[in-house]
């Protein structure tokens, strides 16, 4: 059997319910990763299914599932770039212009109550 034929995980079902909180132990190599790789499909079982609420991911988009999805790696990346450009990174576009035009009149809000402010105590 070549490396790439290699059965990684073999029946395995996972049900997490609603706010429930799981955590994947196991040695190096044991699957844990390659497992939640599943979810957002960087991978596609080869049989089998991975259902979400009932719905079988491999019937939606790759875009309308991870968008879905929030994801914190093994290996954090950092993008030499403003902390709300590494915050929204993967938001749509619609999300990225609807979350400016809310912090611009936040800005304008704190910004006009400021300078009515008194300037001694």
């Amino acid at each position: 059997m070549a490396a790439m034929d290699a059965v990684i995980l073999q029946d395995v079902r996972l049900r997490a319910r609603r706010g429930e909180v799981i955590a994947l132990v196991g040695t190096s190599g044991a699957g844990k990763t390659t497992l939640v790789n599943l979810l957002p499909r960087f991978y596609e079982p080869t049989s089998g299914a991975i259902r979400i609420d009932g719905l079988d991911i491999g019937r939606v988009t790759i875009k309308s599932l991870r968008e879905q999805i929030a994801m914190v790696t093994q290996e954090n990346i950092l993008f030499h770039d403003t902390v709300w450009n590494n915050i929204s990174y993967g938001l749509s576009i619609f999300l990225k212009s609807t979350w400016s035009q809310r912090q611009r009149l936040r800005s304008r809000t704190i910004s006009s109550w400021s300078c009515r402010r008194p300037t001694t105590l």
